[in-house]
């Protein structure tokens, strides 16, 4: 029972920070957002939910989640073509493929713009929360 705690605890304190997405989460979540709109209903509000957190979170989660993805579904399509033995598809059908909608999910392509070659990882700065939590 909580109440007989209540006499020991010191009282809750609880902190609202609000805190301004950065440049880089800005231009992810206008990207997204416009990648929903021309899906429409092929989505699932779950996987938008999800996007919208890893955005917020930090730009490296975002491509962290796709670059998994993808690896995910390279294999599965490896798998499928070993077990079939069909040489016909080859890497660039498989790359193909991997746009097409899955499970909700979105693919990688809508952010390509914001990960450029000269994108730096574990870059604090890159999420407005890493630099609240660590700055």
């Amino acid at each position: 029972d909580q109440t007989l705690l209540e006499a020991e605890l010191p009282s809750k304190t609880e902190f609202v920070v609000t805190v301004k997405l950065t440049k880089m989460q800005r231009e992810l979540y206008h990207l997204y957002r416009n990648r929903i709109k021309e899906l429409g209903e092929k989505t699932s509000v779950l996987a938008v939910t999800n996007m919208i957190q890893r955005i917020g979170n930090h730009p490296d989660i975002v491509k962290r989640h796709f670059e998994q993805r993808e690896k995910e579904m390279k294999d599965q399509k490896r798998k499928k073509r070993d077990k079939d033995d069909d040489e016909d598809e080859d890497e660039d059908e498989m790359d193909k493929d991997l746009g097409e909608r899955d499970s909700g999910d979105v693919h990688f392509d809508w952010a390509a713009p914001v990960f450029r070659e000269d994108y730096r990882k574990n870059v604090v700065e890159n999420g407005s929360k890493m630099g609240v939590m660590f700055g």
